[in-house]
């Protein structure tokens, strides 16, 4: 390279270097010293770090907190929360800590927080509604989950929250319409349709009831609760061979084996579906052994069924037992009254019914066998204001309607009878 060629070439990488740092002293953030630029990016850069560190402890509170660890919890998100105090969820975290550990009234201020840094966060919201319902709150609840269902329209879980607590403010019709108005929207929910067929009970709707529970099982075949609440519905319809298979399907689950419960039920369906026989094996094994002792509810359906079975002995076995746990219970003197009338002790019988009235005022089964009884002793008058009483009770039974009318022509038969005995034969009235 000549001279004059190195020369130009000098002269080029001057003004390079010139426009060079001229652009660096013009163009922010270019600078060649340390200034502010770097105390920003030294700032960014720990921020972001923070940012990390706290996802990190908010992590290691989570999993304490599922794993029960309350303590380390708490510790956890406090630490988070620290490092980054904006962060809604982390606020929600540390309420439902305090929550567990009972310490409601920081619970509700984590949350109000949470609830301010995002109006949309549906736990903040969500669990506030949990704490004013444990306070008694039961407004404010409704404010709560009423916002988180119009936050989250898919989940069915926020609108029966709305609709329970209705029911807890009395508000039933509300809330069956509530859920009515929502229309087709959870119309695949089990637990929406479950939640109606409560609503449906409580309203004395006994056959919507039934449909709603129907439908839920449909949903969630699987699910022993809907089960059990479908032969609930079913016994409280009529529908006592439905319930009474289902209850043997319940039964048969190796879990339920031991459930008394399901069993009382099942023995009255066998009663109301004609087989005493197979009701009464189910109610001796309800009555034996020491809780069969004190079963007052299967000694009363045992009576029951042994009576219709004409097993009087039963019937004066499950009458003692009654009296002895229960005596505070008509069922017990109703049971003797009837084994009396069988044995012909018709006074008895009478006196046993006046121990069942006195526990069980206008009860029909002891109205009805206290004018029967009084018939037995031919006690006609007596009987007969017994049957005409027991008929402004129940008006529409002909069981009575038919026993007043045979104790009525009785009378009659009786009087026209003591007439024509006292009717003097022809030459006498001389």
């Amino acid at each position: 390279m000549s001279t004059s060629t190195r020369s130009t070439v000098r002269a080029g990488l001057a003004a390079a270097s010139i426009l060079a740092l001229a652009g660096a002293a013009i163009l922010p953030g270019c600078g060649m010293g340390g200034g502010s630029s770097t105390s920003e990016h030294a700032n960014v850069a720990k921020e972001r770090m923070n940012q990390l560190k706290s996802a990190t402890e908010w992590d290691l509170a989570q999993q304490a907190f599922l794993a029960g660890d309350l303590d380390k919890a708490i510790e956890k998100v406090d630490t988070s929360l620290k490092l980054n105090p904006q962060v809604a969820k982390s606020h929600v975290l540390r309420g439902r800590i305090l929550l567990e550990q009972g310490a409601m009234g920081e619970a509700l201020d984590s949350l109000e927080t949470a609830e301010a840094i995002d109006p949309t966060n549906i736990d903040a919201r969500y669990f506030q509604g949990i704490i004013y319902e444990r306070l008694t709150d039961r407004e404010n609840a409704l404010v709560q989950y009423q916002a988180v269902a119009e936050l989250d329209q898919s989940n069915a879980q926020y609108v029966i929250a709305v609709a329970e607590v209705m029911v807890d403010l009395g508000r039933v019709e509300e809330a069956d319409e509530y859920l009515e108005g929502l229309g087709s929207r959870f119309e695949h929910s089990p637990g929406v349709r479950q939640t109606q067929g409560y609503l449906a009970f409580m309203l004395d709707r006994p056959e919507s009831a039934y449909e709603h529970f129907r439908d839920a099982r449909l949903l969630a075949p699987d699910d022993q609760a809907i089960a059990e609440d479908l032969v609930r519905a079913q016994i409280s319809t009529g529908r006592f061979a439905e319930a009474e298979y289902n209850l043997a399907l319940l039964l048969s689950d190796e879990f339920n084996a031991d459930r008394r419960d399901l069993k009382h039920l099942r023995s009255r369906c066998l009663l109301s579906v004609d087989r005493p026989m197979e009701a009464r094996e189910l109610l001796l094994d309800l009555t034996s052994g020491d809780e069969g002792a004190s079963d007052v509810g299967a000694w009363i359906g045992l009576g029951q069924v042994a009576y219709r079975l004409q097993d009087m002995a039963r019937v004066r076995r499950s009458a003692a037992r009654l009296q002895a746990i229960a005596p505070q219970r008509h069922e017990g003197f109703l049971y003797s009254a009837l084994w009396q009338r069988d044995q012909g002790r018709f006074a008895d019988a009478v006196k046993s019914t006046t121990e069942a009235l006195k526990r069980k005022p206008d009860d029909f089964s002891s109205l009805t066998l206290r004018g029967l009884a009084l018939v037995d002793l031919n006690k006609l008058e007596h009987a007969r204001k017994t049957f005409e009483y027991t008929k402004t009770r129940y008006p529409k039974s002909e069981t009575i309607a038919r026993a007043l009318a045979a104790v009525e022509l009785r009378q009659q038969e009786e009087n026209a009878g003591f007439a024509s005995a006292n009717v003097p034969e022809e030459g006498e009235a001389n």
